[in-house]
């Protein structure tokens, strides 16, 4: 069913997953170093005043590298794949009934009366299937909402705690051929320490979970 697989085309969807603003004015600046190291430090310029220290992250990895992401989506996509099969086999068995409803009225074995009660029937189960079609495509596209939802919120809360320990004042979202970010210096990528981070914490809160139901 198309409406179903619409559904779980989520990862294309998220192009700015991230952008961030963390702005520390009460801090006191500390000079970066000649090479314009940005971790952990807060640049000046000649004059003495604050310039912003800015890292980036490649969104295209943390979709595709974020096991809480990565584990969801591939419940997501199960239940997605699920839903349509027991959607073909109910509908096989509705055409199976209309072909032999059709069979026995060609074949004059029903009366009028018949005929209508069969009729009046076979047209419940359509809508019956398609009011069920449509709760499928609804809860699909709301455990979507819900995986989108929580995903920016453990990357945001994640880069939150993350950017005040480094002294970050921007972490850009940025990903390949779909960003406000034409150029950024490689040593300004801090993805692949957000991603340990985030795969840290969610490996922690399946650990605890786990130990709750012992």
């Amino acid at each position: 069913m198309k409406n179903l697989s619409l559904a779980l085309n989520i990862v294309l969807l998220i192009a700015v997953i991230v952008l961030y603003v963390l702005h520390f004015s009460d801090r006191q600046p500390v000079t970066a170093s000649a090479k314009g190291d940005t971790t952990g430090v807060a640049a000046t310029n000649e004059g003495g005043a604050s310039v912003p220290v800015i890292a980036f992250v490649n969104t295209d990895s943390l979709l595709t590298k974020y096991d809480f992401f990565k584990s969801n989506q591939a419940s997501l996509e199960a239940r997605g794949r699920r839903a349509e099969n027991d959607l073909q086999s109910r509908s096989r068995t509705l055409e199976n009934e209309v072909r032999s409803a059709q069979q026995r009225a060609q074949s004059g074995s029903l009366t009028q009366q018949e005929a209508v009660e069969l009729e009046q029937q076979i047209m419940k189960k359509q809508q019956d299937l398609m009011a069920y079609r449509d709760k499928l495509t609804q809860e699909l596209a709301a455990d979507e909402q819900r995986l989108v939802r929580e995903l920016n919120e453990n990357i945001v809360d994640y880069l939150k705690d993350y950017g005040q320990k480094q002294n970050y004042t921007y972490v850009l979202g940025y990903n390949l051929g779909n960003s406000n970010v034409l150029f950024a210096a490689d040593s300004l990528d801090i993805t692949a320490q957000v991603l340990e981070g985030l795969n840290q914490a969610y490996a922690a809160k399946n650990t605890a979970k786990a130990d709750e139901k012992k």
